[in-house]
């Protein structure tokens, strides 16, 4: 509660404000309606000086006592539901150490200091207003406690939130890269089994690929030409096994990509869905459209579906995209994938933050 030096300062501040209302403000109202417990100045100092004096002492007490009930009483019994416990405890506190206190300041320090005390005060009238003054500053202290309490479980709840988040996160990538990996050697060993010229090429690109994920995805996001350059390159690489010159997904990027930002290896499952499940290299193409724009990205693609059973794995891949979207990109993307006949479809939206 008192672990930022800041907050002690405020505290300090409080006070300081309010003695200085005890000082001028409050002391004015109470001279006109006639209650003034010190009427001369019997320590013979400088006006400014006297009403500290006389003040001090009462907001001393106050400061004990709501510090008191803040970090003892509260705690002890309001914070485990205790709440007659903790009414008792305020009347005990009250009647036993703050009127008592209070007494022997505005009878016995005033009458030193050159006041009237309270010979002229009805007594019951005094406790009963002393009493209200200071039940005030309970109601303060709960309400600065339940606040202070509230303020830190959210603390704690976005701290575990964003831990949550990270290791989540961590983990689908870990999931991600060697579904990867697995497709990407197995168009290579497919080159090298037939003794493809493009079997160097291929490795030079996935040295690429390698050192991307390795080295790059581990940020949360990455530039956009990096991504779309790593995108290039696994289409590059993986329509090498329909031959040389062959092109069986037709990339198309508009608009402004420098400066973009994007969380590394978003795109690439819908991409590796088109290889995995496409009618490709029989005379039909995919096609991937992506637009940047200054905070929009969309892509779209689309493609024939083969007659084929359903791939386990590439599955995966989709189920992870759309939890990364669901955590990284909350209620700022939106994913379409839908399937009529033979079309398969995609649409991918994600909207960024105005700088």
């Amino acid at each position: 509660m008192f672990q930022n030096r800041k907050m002690i300062w405020l505290h300090v501040l409080y006070w300081l404000l309010a003695l200085v209302d005890f000082m001028f403000i409050s002391n004015w109202f109470a001279q006109q309606g006639g209650s003034v417990y010190y009427q001369d100045n019997g320590l013979q100092v400088h006006p400014l000086l006297y009403h500290f004096i006389s003040h001090a002492p009462t907001i001393i007490l106050t400061a004990i006592f709501f510090y008191l009930h803040l970090l003892i009483v509260i705690p002890h019994f309001f914070e485990r539901k205790k709440y007659i416990q903790y009414g008792l405890a305020v009347v005990v506190t009250i009647a036993g150490l703050y009127l008592p206190l209070r007494y022997l300041i505005e009878e016995h320090f005033y009458k030193w200091i050159g006041g009237s005390g309270l010979s002229a005060t009805n007594m019951l009238y005094w406790s009963t207003d002393s009493s209200a003054y200071i039940l005030r500053y309970c109601f303060v202290a709960v309400a600065y406690y339940l606040t202070w309490r509230w303020l830190t479980n959210e603390k704690e709840t976005q701290e575990l939130r964003s831990a949550r988040l990270a290791t989540e996160l961590a983990f689908l990538k870990s999931q991600l890269n060697p579904h990867f990996l697995f497709n990407t050697l197995s168009n290579i060993h497919s080159l090298a089994y037939t003794g493809s010229s493009q079997t160097a090429p291929a490795v030079l690109k996935l040295s690429d690929m390698m050192r991307y994920m390795l080295y790059d995805s581990d940020a949360t996001e990455v530039d956009l030409e990096e991504e779309l350059n790593y995108l290039r390159n696994y289409i590059d690489l993986q329509q090498m096994r329909f031959g040389t010159g062959t092109s069986v997904v037709e990339l198309q990027i508009t608009g402004n990509t420098a400066g973009g930002r994007l969380a590394p290896l978003l795109l690439v499952p819908f991409v590796e869905n088109i290889f995995k499940h496409g009618n490709l290299g029989t005379g039909q193409t995919a096609a991937i459209i992506i637009e940047s724009e200054p905070h929009k990205l969309s892509f779209y693609a689309k493609n024939k579906v083969a007659q084929q059973g359903t791939d386990t794995a590439s599955g995966i891949g989709i189920a992870n995209t759309r939890r990364r979207l669901a955590l990284l990109y909350p209620h700022r993307h939106l994913l379409d994938i839908r399937q009529k006949d033979d079309i398969y479809e995609v649409r991918l939206v994600i909207t960024f933050p105005y700088a």
